[in-house]
């Protein structure tokens, strides 16, 4: 039995942008979505070159490890990343999510890395195989919110991990088992922020790939389409469809120099090959198709109605005022959370911190509010894996009180000390034949041995 995959792709600029930061590359072998980001810093660029250099991995079957193979063609790419921006510092900031199926020899292979995904429909049951790397998807991860709170949450378009060039990127790598009549969906966050996950389910299970495509980012369009919207539908069917074209839209497809160059494979050859086009980028681009099959991307046959310039002032003003709210929303809420943790020191100590843990672009979400005295190592071992990992509070008092109990915890119980019983004076009884008065020597008590003090972290301060 020889599996193979069916495919379409589509992608549309959206109803707000002038530009389409999404690139996609569907074919045989590789399906792949990147959403760039930067804007201005070329957005565009970083999504195309990983694009064009994942691209070489649909030619042939990898040799060894079908994961590995992905892997070393991402960090390649990131490597050109990291290249272009040494050589034209024009290019600072800019970046590109990823997420990439690689199918051969009957294994499936995905790498991912920001908030674009991947679902997989199966049975009807959908089920989306990426973790976003965003500050939502942490907070959820905790418990602090929920997936329903996520969606309307001001900091939700915060990415937490993305390929820019920097060296210490970390990939999420897995192997998927194929059954025939399995379904995947790969899409940017412009369609998975305006489509329900139940939406999505309804519409994979409906039709050909083309058809659920189309419908994707018609839904995508009809729910506001602010972003760019992408998206790439594979079915696993019983048939060799090896020979099919590739399909390549958004910034991927736009015609001019390669982004990685194929002779002059220096730096600054790189980033003169992506300046000339950049420099061509139109101010206004038409919604565009895919048919599996093309090759290309064609332009749809009835442009889509464009905000006009005066309407887009007014949804930039409006964003900045909601962005505004949103940080000013998200530095109360920090501000108002308080856990107990360990304050670094010689030895380490229970420690009460304002905020949340962890950190959102390389910045602190809490600082130290009280350092107390009471060693880590005091406490009983299973407490201090929960003072380690953090203890939320309720506010500062309820932070206030778990210290309290941690104390009661660290310090001894105080055992009773021994104390000598009272010995009775003796009395003195008058001797039948007294030629001499004495008195009958007694012992001594011995003096109650002195408990220890307790800890210094155990005496309370009246």
């Amino acid at each position: 039995m020889s599996l193979s995959l069916r495919y379409a792709a589509r992608t549309d600029v959206g109803l707000a942008r002038d530009g389409n930061e999404d690139a996609l590359y569907a074919g045989p072998r590789l399906l792949a979505v990147a959403d760039g980001m930067g804007g201005h810093a070329a957005g565009e660029v970083a999504s195309r070159v990983v694009i064009e250099t994942l691209a070489r991995l649909d030619s042939a079957p990898p040799d060894g490890d079908v994961a590995t193979a992905l892997e070393n063609a991402v960090e390649t790419a990131n490597g050109y990343l990291r290249d272009m921006v040494a050589a034209d510092g024009a290019l600072e900031g800019m970046g590109t999510t990823l997420t990439a199926f690689l199918w051969a020899d009957g294994q499936l292979a995905l790498v991912h890395i920001g908030d674009s995904r991947a679902y997989a429909l199966r049975g009807g049951q959908l089920q989306q195989v990426t973790h976003d790397h965003t500050f939502v998807q942490s907070l959820i991860d905790q418990g602090r919110i929920t997936p329903d709170e996520a969606t309307t949450h001001p900091q939700r378009s915060w990415i937490t991990n993305a390929l820019d060039g920097r060296r210490d990127i970390h990939l999420d790598l897995s192997m998927h088992d194929v059954r025939v009549g399995d379904r995947y969906l790969v899409c940017s966050d412009g369609l998975s922020s305006y489509v329900s996950e139940a939406t999505i389910a309804e519409t994979l299970a409906d039709g050909d790939p083309q058809t659920a495509c189309d419908q994707l980012v018609d839904l995508a369009l009809r729910a506001g389409g602010l972003d760019n919207i992408s998206c790439i539908v594979a079915e696993v069917v019983e048939e060799d469809r090896s020979g099919e074209n590739a399909i390549v839209g958004g910034a991927a497809a736009d015609p001019g120099p390669p982004a990685t160059p194929t002779r002059d494979d220096s730096p600054a050859a790189r980033a003169a090959a992506v300046a000339p086009r950049q420099r061509r980028r139109p101010m206004r681009e038409v919604p565009q198709t895919a048919a599996a099959g093309d090759g290309d991307i064609d332009a749809g046959s009835e442009p889509r109605q464009r905000l006009r310039p005066h309407r887009l002032i007014i949804v930039f003003v409006v964003l900045l005022v909601l962005l505004a709210a949103g940080a000013l929303a998200t530095f109360l809420y920090v501000r108002s959370q308080y856990y107990v943790g360990v304050a670094n020191g010689s030895p380490p100590t229970v420690a009460i911190y304002r905020g949340v843990q962890g950190s959102a672009l390389g910045v602190d979400l809490s600082r130290l509010a009280t350092r107390t005295d009471i060693p880590l190592q005091s406490l009983p071992e299973y407490q201090r894996g929960q003072v380690s990992d953090g203890i939320e509070a309720n506010g500062k008092s309820d932070a206030t009180r778990i210290v309290a109990n941690l104390r009661s915890a660290a310090c001894p119980s105080a055992s009773p000390s021994p104390s000598a019983s009272p010995t009775p004076r003796p009395t003195l009884t008058p001797s039948r034949t007294p030629t001499h008065k004495h008195r009958r020597a007694h012992p001594k008590p011995a003096p109650s041995p002195t408990p220890s003090p307790p800890p210094s972290y155990c005496v309370t301060t009246p």
